[in-house]
């Protein structure tokens, strides 16, 4: 069901199983769970919910799992991905950009004052813009370490909210569940 491979640079972890329930059934079964859960907090919409650890565990870098919810002539399949809380994710990926962009600017300015024998102030930016790049997948390593043991309570939380899921067979941990129910 949870995809838990938090090791080196991957994609964002997915969620992604089949339920022999209803849609409705599931997002009644999330919002009454939510409401008694000291673990884990949430939204519930009308064909989505998303979760995350509630209260004094969270930190800067805690997981949230967005995930949807389809139809099927079984039951339901649900599919999402953990990722960061959307201010971080904005904050990242405006940091990416910006180092990419100095590093390629950096680049292209340095080698023209190369050509032009002027010293290569452009290319000591672009080095600068690897080490803080560097410096910034160091900070999301980190981060996805921190978040790690709570992916697994948000997991636990959903497998205890629809037992169905613990008849099914264990994939692994470095496995997408994608075993019908």
């Amino acid at each position: 069901m949870c995809s838990s491979d938090l090791e080196g640079m991957r994609p964002r972890p997915l969620v992604d199983f089949d339920i022999a329930a209803s849609p409705d059934d599931i997002l009644a079964r999330m919002r009454d769970a939510l409401s008694s859960s000291d673990a884990c907090t949430g939204h519930v919409g009308n064909r989505e919910f998303s979760l995350e650890v509630a209260g004094e565990a969270r930190h800067a870098f805690s997981p949230r799992v967005s995930l949807m919810i389809e139809p099927t002539p079984n039951g339901a399949h649900v599919r999402g991905r953990f990722g960061p809380s959307p201010n971080l994710w904005t904050l990242f990926l405006f940091l990416y950009s910006a180092q990419v962009a100095v590093f390629v600017g950096g680049t292209m300015y340095g080698l023209v004052q190369v050509m032009l024998g002027q010293p290569p102030m452009g290319l000591y930016a672009a080095g600068l813009a690897c080490l803080t790049l560097g410096s910034s997948c160091g900070v999301d390593l980190y981060g996805r370490s921190r978040g790690k043991p709570q992916m697994t309570t948000v997991c636990h939380f959903i497998r205890d909210t629809l037992p169905e899921l613990e008849q099914r067979p264990d994939p692994g941990e470095h496995q997408m569940d994608k075993t019908p129910a």
